[in-house]
C-alpha cells in the first residue's frame, strides 16, 4: 500500500525503480530537499533526477532543509527548548550566542582537542 510509506533515500528515484515492476506504476511525490543548482555540474545532476522523476512517475516538491537558521529563529528555538547547556556547534561565530540566550544557559564553547563535561 503506497499511500503508507515514506522511502528515504540519497540516490533518488533510481532506488524506486527497483522497487516496481515494469509494468507497476508509481503514485507519489519526491520531496527534493537540496539546495538549488548553483554549478553546471548541479544542473546535469539536477536535469538526470528530473529524467528519474517522470521515469518513475513522481511529482516534485521543494523542501528547502538547511540547518541554518536566521539568529530571532535561533533564539526562539532556544527559548522554547530552555536547555541547561548549550554547545554551539557549525558556526563561524560562537560568541554569539552569548547574546542570543539568558544568562540561566551556560553556553559552553568546543575547543579542539578538548573535552567538554555536562
Amino acid at each position: 500500500n503506497s499511500n503508507e510509506y515514506i522511502i528515504y533515500t540519497s540516490n533518488g528515484p533510481l532506488l524506486l525503480l527497483q522497487c516496481k515492476g515494469i509494468k507497476d506504476l508509481i503514485l507519489g511525490t519526491y520531496i527534493y530537499g537540496k539546495a538549488e543548482p548553483f554549478t553546471e555540474e548541479m544542473g546535469f545532476t539536477f536535469d538526470r533526477l528530473l529524467s528519474w522523476l517522470k521515469i518513475c512517475n513522481l511529482k516534485l516538491e521543494y523542501a528547502h532543509t538547511s540547518g541554518h537558521c536566521m539568529p530571532d529563529d535561533l533564539k526562539k528555538a532556544i527559548e522554547i527548548i530552555n536547555p541547561k547547556n548549550l554547545i554551539p556547534i557549525h558556526t563561524k561565530h560562537p560568541k554569539e550566542f552569548f547574546n542570543l540566550i539568558s544568562k540561566e544557559i551556560n553556553v559552553k564553547i568546543p575547543k579542539l582537542n578538548e573535552s567538554i563535561i555536562l
